[in-house]
């Protein structure tokens, strides 16, 4: 059973093991202006999601799940935890980097898009101005769904 609640600050590290356990980035991970989530079996973090919110767009990033809790829909369930806060607030377009999972996203109703259309979208990303550090942006694939 997992339970999942907004990360904090304490949570950064754990956060971060996770994701290097998958080889996926850390940067901007909980800096100011994100929103993480994390999933909790008894006070163990199994998995997280994060948001970096632009105008009217967001970008879905480090969504992870521990080995062990794999296939039980706890990565739906972060993704979902994630899609909501971002209706709430307001935003009418949420977007992802993924060139691993595309048959994930597009199940859960995101479809391809173009990599300009999301840095168009959030051009100040600190994930968006990694990738184009790391040259990354004309090898990525990206997706988006649209939430009003």
């Amino acid at each position: 059973m997992s339970a999942i609640r907004e990360a904090n600050p304490d949570d950064i590290q754990e956060i971060r093991n996770l994701l290097r356990k998958d080889d996926l980035r850390t940067e901007g991970v909980l800096e100011p202006g994100t929103r993480y989530w994390v999933a909790l079996a008894g006070e163990k973090i199994v998995g997280a999601i994060g948001l970096e919110p632009g105008e009217t767009s967001v970008l879905l990033r480090s969504e992870i799940v521990h080995p062990d809790w794999r296939g039980n829909g706890l990565g739906r369930e972060l993704t979902q935890s994630a899609l909501t806060w971002a209706r709430v607030a307001g935003y009418r377009v949420v977007y992802c980097f993924s060139t691993d999972a595309g048959a994930y996203w597009t199940a859960l109703g995101f479809r391809a898009c173009p990599v300009n259309d999301v840095v168009h979208a959030l051009p100040n990303s600190q994930q968006v101005e990694l990738f184009a550090r790391l040259g990354w942006l004309p090898t990525e694939a990206a997706f988006q769904l649209d939430l009003l």
